[in-house]
């Protein structure tokens, strides 16, 4: 079987090389399952304690074990999918199928129509495969957005914006949900995070939970944030019906706001399902950290395999 990093090195392919190379060897796909941690190398049979015969041809495990039994022997017939207890587990598409279906999705050309185009799938079935990535994507999250941004002598510049689209397609009343966000200038790391309302309190505690004291953080002038300064951090502020730039303390808040126009390109604006947001924003926040799609791929198996771990 070809080494972990002989395959990492594929899973940089572009979505045509990948699958040239791939798409007609399911037995190198299943190693690259294997590297990944998606699929169990070996197991010990639960019935007779043996080592069970890897069948990739069949997709199976089996033991051929004859314990005696009775002073007779007995052929033990224990037989496992290689994807029970896996993330293919009770999954209607093959492995093969699967496994294209997220590289596509990754990319930023994907759309209902282009998995349509591809796969030849109904939406029913697409928008299924797509709440399911989105459920790896929003585990991802979790893990990696948990780090504290910023220190001592860092600045952390924080806003919050709405995604949504104007009431009726007129005037300014602005329908969708609020995301506040900071991004550390030096580091470039970042959060954002939905919330429910952008009153002080809950600011302060996502400010908190994602920032570090002794942090400078630069602001707006929205009186959420006033009480920062009391919570130990350096607080500078910038009044945007004035000034881009605080004449005085030169504060700004440019690297936010590009993270915003980031965000909301990959965000869909129409056709959003709102108990979906928290799916979309992870699906933002990932091809945010991993602008290079080709290295995406090989992230999404690696957090697919910690959520659902073979056993």
């Amino acid at each position: 079987m070809a080494t972990a990093s002989d395959f990492c090195a594929d899973c940089d392919m572009g979505y045509g090389h990948f699958w040239e190379k791939y798409g007609t060897q399911p037995s190198l796909l299943l190693d690259l399952c294997r590297t990944h941690g998606l699929i169990l190398e070996a197991m010990k049979c639960p019935k007779c304690d043996g080592e069970c015969r890897r069948d990739d041809n069949l997709n199976s495990f089996r033991c051929d074990k004859t314990p005696p039994k009775n002073n007779r022997k007995v052929r033990c017939n224990f037989k496992k999918s290689l994807f029970k207890n896996t993330w293919f587990d009770n999954s209607k598409l093959d492995f093969e199928t699967n496994l294209k279906f997220v590289n596509l999705y990754l990319r930023e050309r994907f759309s209902y129509a282009s998995a349509r185009s591809e796969f030849n799938f109904p939406n029913r079935t697409i928008c299924g495969w797509a709440s399911f990535c989105r459920e790896v994507l929003i585990f991802w999250c979790f893990e990696n957005q948990s780090d504290k941004i910023g220190g001592s002598g860092e600045i952390v510049e924080i806003d919050e914006s709405k995604f949504g689209k104007r009431k009726y397609n007129v005037g300014r009343v602005i329908e969708g949900q609020w995301v506040f966000g900071g991004v550390c200038r030096k580091s470039r790391d970042f959060f954002l995070v939905a919330v429910e309302t952008r009153d002080s309190l809950t600011l302060l505690n996502v400010i908190k939970e994602r920032i570090h004291p002794g942090t400078t953080v630069i602001s707006d002038c929205w009186k959420a944030y006033n009480c920062l300064e009391k919570e130990g951090y350096q607080h500078l502020t910038v009044n945007h019906s004035y000034n881009f730039v605080d004449p005085k303390s030169k504060a700004r808040t440019n690297t936010i706001e590009r993270k915003w126009r980031e965000a909301k390109i990959k965000v869909p604006r129409f056709g959003r399902r709102t108990y979906h947001f928290a799916g979309y924003l992870a699906k933002a926040i990932f091809q945010m950290k991993y602008p290079a799609e080709n290295k995406r791929f090989h992230q999404f198996l690696l957090a697919a395999a910690r959520l659902y771990p073979p056993h």
